[in-house]
């Protein structure tokens, strides 16, 4: 009997990856809200006898993520899941078997994509092992087309995939979209703000395409922002376009750190992993207002505008990893509900926040003589924290949506955000 399978499309990495919770710790176990599903919950709560069932789901109450009612794991006192064990293995799976896992707890750190006649599969960052792993490749990230057993697939019936937030109709373009996509993001000739830009004039053309009707034209547009001609020809002259403003950027760049680590004029109490580098390097104070000194900033930022080019280079393959990764993994440019152009806008101002991050550390390194100021392990550190800070705070894409109020176009976006 042949066996059913599935046509999935993912970065070749994926097929490699293996959970191995001596290496990171089981950083998935800790501090994390764990969901169970409810069809997980139940048999929890039939497992013989009653008291093993008991001393299962004592340890599981409703709660609320993003405003729904969840199943969710209560953290012991060292903020660690209750069934991890102290060789970092998980109990239930131990005593019980994998078929025992909840879907959170088989798929992480996979995340899959549904377009109903194929998959889309993608790891993220926020698990040490795929960082420390997917950041350092010195080749770009490569993509294939496989067949997926259906037991691997649905994981003996216990895994869902949800739709895609792609619009139904861009389901037949996607790949293609997403491969140019790519293909803008990992041109080692430009400089990662330069494929930023090109990015976005592609995103914004498809954008164009979409709202008159023209997705007969789709084809052709990624085989034109793929061609090498088109991109020695014109990416020269999107650069030319863009006159870069930095206080629009320290509005942006600092409007949203507040969100995630605290109010623009309270910086030093909040994350002191990353914000005292960041408060340091860009010597961030307020006047007598108790008011952020935005023109000083954007002046001290423009001073590093060499410091910070000779430092993305340095790392331009790592930074490049990570942008490819999370533009696949996120679903951009339709992750959040709005439009391409918000979406990219949101892309680019997190990435924009990691790099600064990152430089910032690495000037406080120096200053330090601090030998080598930063490297990619240490880089891969920092991404993996910021990651984490990201994904489990969601009022940054709100805070986010208010720095980019009034610009609602690509050039507005690409002009207060990224330096040719």
């Amino acid at each position: 009997m042949q066996t059913k399978t599935y046509s999935y499309f993912q970065p070749e990495y994926v097929k490699n990856f293996k959970c191995d919770g001596q290496a990171c710790g089981a950083h998935c176990c800790r501090r994390w809200n764990i969901e169970i599903d409810k069809k997980t919950f139940k048999k929890y709560s039939h497992v013989k006898p009653k008291s093993a069932a008991h001393e299962i789901v004592k340890h599981i109450k409703k709660g609320t993520i993003d405003n729904k009612e969840r199943y969710l794991v209560q953290l012991d006192k060292t903020a660690s899941c209750p069934f991890l064990t102290e060789d970092n293995w998980c109990h239930i799976q131990k005593k019980y078997g994998e078929e025992f896992l909840s879907e959170t707890c088989v798929t992480y750190p996979r995340r899959t994509y549904s377009f109903k006649n194929f998959y889309e599969r993608a790891l993220t960052m926020t698990c040490p092992v795929v960082a420390a792993t997917v950041l350092v490749f010195s080749e770009p990230i490569k993509f294939e087309h496989i067949e997926v057993p259906e037991i691997i697939h649905n994981n003996l019936n216990r895994i869902t995939s949800p739709f895609s937030p792609v619009p139904v109709e861009l389901w037949q373009y996607i790949i293609k979209i997403q491969s140019a996509a790519i293909s803008i993001l990992q041109r080692r000739e430009l400089s990662i703000d330069h494929r930023l830009i090109v990015l976005g004039f592609f995103l914004d053309r498809l954008d164009e395409m979409i709202d008159n009707n023209g997705l007969e034209e789709i084809d052709k547009l990624t085989e034109i922002y793929t061609s090498d001609d088109f991109i020695k020809e014109y990416a020269p002259i999107f650069a030319q376009k863009v006159n870069f403003n930095a206080k629009e950027f320290v509005k942006i760049i600092l409007g949203t750190f507040e969100a995630l680590y605290g109010g623009e004029s309270d910086f030093r109490r909040k994350d002191r992993r990353f914000i005292d580098s960041v408060v340091e390097a860009l010597q961030i104070r307020v006047d007598a207002n108790n008011q952020v000194a935005v023109d000083e900033i954007a002046q001290n930022y423009l001073e590093l505008s060499k410091f910070r080019k000779v430092f993305v280079e340095q790392y331009a393959t790592v930074f490049e990893n990570f942008l490819v990764n999370e533009f696949f993994l996120n679903q951009y440019p339709w992750k959040f509900k709005g439009s391409i152009t918000y979406n990219f806008g949101v892309f680019v101002t997190i990435y924009k926040m990691l790099e600064t991050i990152a430089m910032s550390k690495t000037i406080q390194n120096l200053k330090q003589s601090k030998q080598p100021p930063m490297n990619k392990i240490e880089l891969t550190t920092e991404i993996i924290l910021f990651v984490n800070n990201v994904d489990h705070n969601n009022s940054y894409v709100n805070k986010i949506s208010e720095q980019l109020s009034g610009k609602d176009n690509t050039a507005l976006l690409i002009q207060s955000l990224l330096q040719s």
